[in-house]
């Protein structure tokens, strides 16, 4: 046979044949000894994208054994790479052997399956370090297979730790394990896991609450496989208690400051009326000591109505900017008389200058509950420092607590190194009435003030606390860039004057005491039951020289709304208000509203002189 024969196309005998090869999708080839292709069908014309005349007589540039071969890559392409499966085969070609070798294009399927893996790839990366999100990959015999960084980071073992272990000693308590088993089992039979909140364990043996969602993924031949995506719930359900507490607290609120509402009006009476007896017996020695026991009564109901008040939030604060440091030094000589000398007091002050807006009465008050709170927790004595600090929350810190704003606090801190409070009563100590002292030895009511006073404050407060170590409580103040204000004592009064005021209040029996206590320090006095009442009175008399009211009253207008039709019908009339509950008719939120005058219900006469005369002189601000 000549070369020329070699190269000629297949014989054409059996033609059939022949039209098969060239119809076939797969390309085909005679390639001789010499590894030269002597034979190419319209197919492989088309993969290696050449003619036939291109193809015959040149080699085919990869080398050949029979059998199936590997994936290759075809040599000789123009542009992209193309690929192909392959198969080679001997024969003979005119007389001589040679090798049929079939060609199949898996181009595509190649470049699908490698975009698969880069997907897959991307998919696995995106799955292993994605925050906050933990998940594994189990089999149904509890193996794992999968375990990512989140997982690492909620459970505290490593991911080699993980896949050499089985999911029921890693984090199932021992209390669920019987039922993890179950549901495994379950899932074996073609059933599935609910999703829901569990409290699963960690390396260290601690709990973590984590909302655990499953899912079961079946192939064809292959087991189940189980993957789980659990979110730490910790923070959340920290929230949440948070909110229940403050929700709880607000409840007490509510209702502690109605009663104190009434028992307020009361005590005015009772306390009044006492002060008065007491005058009037003064002769009488064992009857003026029974009458000053009715005063002191009272003066303790009236202290119990005020820390009602400050934890309900609705007593009226009056905030100055106050140099906190200079407070505590000016009251260190009173904590020393009521701690006594077997506790030894420490300040601790921050060199800054510390302006906090707040009341300075009201933060005295808190700071000497603290203190007492904490001298009862040092029977034989101890240490009790006060400290300050200019501190600044951000977001985060914020974040941590639902009811506290970003931005700079002045933080003040009170411990002590006393009995320290357990961790099963800490949640509860800020609730009125609620104390763990014995009996008859605390109202439950100090700590409640406290918190009350603070939160009104737009603060926030923290304690903590060890049992046989102490106990720390911070108030956070907001800070003032105000200058700031040296409050001076100011001048009491116990003369009246001649004047005329309307005096409005809608419960008789405080009505009636506070007219005849007016009455007794020479004031002339016309009375009314409500707003209604009062204007009449007004709008037939212009000489009333201070209109003196109660803030609640029923009949649809409060103190406040009186006030202002009293004053379009008499602009220069001096307003005094008092309450024992005011709901925010007079100020914002508890911060009395700039020039106006409360006094607040229960008052001694000396107090009702006093802030009578000051209004009506003028000496203070009397506009509404």
């Amino acid at each position: 046979m000549s070369a020329d024969d070699s190269n000629s196309p297949a014989p054409t005998g059996d033609s059939w044949f022949c039209d098969l090869i060239a119809r076939l999708p797969d390309g085909v080839l005679v390639v001789d000894q010499a590894g030269m292709i002597r034979y190419a069908n319209p197919a492989a014309q088309q993969l290696f994208k050449k003619t036939e005349s291109e193809l015959i007589g040149a080699p085919l540039g990869i080398s050949i054994k029979p059998g199936d071969q590997p994936e290759m890559e075809l040599p000789g392409m123009v542009g992209a790479a193309r690929f192909a499966e392959v198969c080679v085969g001997s024969a003979e070609w005119h007389g001589n052997a040679a090798w049929i070798v079939t060609l199949r294009d898996v181009t595509e399927r190649k470049l699908i399956a490698e975009a698969l893996r880069e997907s897959e790839g991307r998919f696995r990366s995106l799955l292993q370090d994605v925050p906050n999100v933990a998940i594994q990959g189990y089999g149904l015999d509890g193996g794992v297979h999968y375990w990512n960084k989140a997982s690492e980071m909620l459970y505290g073992y490593s991911e080699q730790e993980a896949l050499e272990g089985n999911l029921l000693t890693l984090i199932i308590p021992p209390e669920m394990r019987d039922t993890v088993r179950e549901a495994l089992k379950n899932v074996a039979a073609g059933g599935g896991i609910d999703s829901g909140e569990l409290s699963l364990m960690c390396k260290d043996g601690s709990r973590v609450s984590v909302y655990s969602s499953h899912s079961v993924v079946r192939r064809p031949g292959q087991p189940p496989e189980l993957f789980c995506i659990d979110i730490d719930l910790t923070e959340r359900n920290a929230l949440e208690e948070q909110l229940r507490q403050s929700q709880r607290l607000e409840s007490v609120g509510q209702l502690t400051g109605g009663v104190a509402h009434d028992f307020n009006n009361l005590l005015t009476v009772i306390l009044g009326n006492a002060e008065l007896l007491s005058e009037q017996l003064a002769s009488n020695s064992r009857l003026h000591s029974l009458a000053d026991m009715i005063s002191r009564a009272a003066q303790r109901g009236a202290e119990l109505t005020r820390h009602l008040l400050a934890f309900a939030r609705k007593q009226t604060l009056d905030p100055k900017a106050v140099d906190v440091n200079r407070l505590i030094v000016g009251v260190k000589g009173l904590l020393h008389r009521s701690l006594g000398e077997h506790i030894e007091i420490e300040l601790a002050l921050g060199d800054d200058p510390m302006s906090a807006m707040v009341d300075p009465g009201q933060l005295e008050g808190a700071l000497l509950n603290l203190a007492i709170n904490a001298r009862d927790a040092m029977p034989n004595g101890g240490m009790l420092t006060i400290e300050t600090a200019n501190i600044e929350l951000d977001a985060e810190d914020a974040s941590r607590d639902t009811q506290l704003q970003p931005g700079q606090y002045v933080m003040l801190a009170v411990t002590d190194t006393g009995f320290g409070i357990a961790p099963e009563f800490l949640e509860r100590v800020f609730e009125p009435f609620y104390t763990t002292k014995e009996m008859g030895k605390g109202s439950g009511l100090g700590l409640s003030m406290v918190y009350g006073f603070v939160k009104q404050s737009k603060g926030h407060i923290k304690l903590s606390s060890e049992p046989g170590v102490g106990t720390t409580i911070k108030m956070y103040l907001p800070a003032s860039a105000d200058p700031i204000v040296i409050t001076e004592e100011s001048s009491t009064y116990l003369n009246g004057g001649d004047e005329l005021i309307l005096l409005v209040e809608d419960d008789e029996l405080v009505r009636t005491f506070v007219s005849n206590q007016l009455c007794s320090l020479g004031y002339r006095v016309r009375i009314a039951g409500n707003g209604n009442e009062a204007l009449a009175i007004l709008r037939a008399q212009n000489d009333i020289d201070l209109l003196f009211t109660d803030i609640m009253m029923p009949g649809g207008m409060n103190g406040r709304e009186l006030a202002d039709q009293a004053r379009a019908i008499n602009p220069s009339l001096k307003v005094l208000f008092t309450s024992g509950y005011n709901e925010n008719v007079i100020d914002h939120h508890g911060h009395l509203e700039p020039d106006v005058e409360l006094l607040s219900k229960p008052y001694t006469r000396l107090e009702l002189a006093t802030k009578v005369r000051l209004v009506i002189q003028g000496s203070v601000a009397s506009k509404p």
